[in-house]
């Protein structure tokens, strides 16, 4: 593990626990769109609506825009990667 590797003999003169941080394990749905084969399109979709969770209004306002048009967008209709296979 990582707590094991900062604690070697090695790495003796960088290891400073008191700057060393440690939390719990993140949320791999966080990273969804990096464990799908996406296109170019799909990888700006991710991007812009990303963006849109620093502004509550527009994203607000795309939602509505989004269901009048009757438009869906979900990046669950990418398949999976296989383990080895790059974009």
């Amino acid at each position: 593990s990582v707590y094991d590797a900062i604690q070697h003999p090695c790495l003796e003169k960088l290891h400073c626990p008191e700057d060393e941080p440690t939390r719990e394990p993140l949320d791999t749905s966080d990273f969804e769109f990096e464990r799908r084969k996406i296109t170019a399109a799909a990888l700006r979709e991710e991007i812009f609506r990303e963006a849109l969770l620093y502004h509550p209004a527009l994203a607000a306002k795309f939602d509505q825009e989004l269901r009048e048009s009757g438009s869906c967008y979900d990046i669950h209709d990418y398949r999976l990667l296989v383990p080895g296979e790059s974009q």
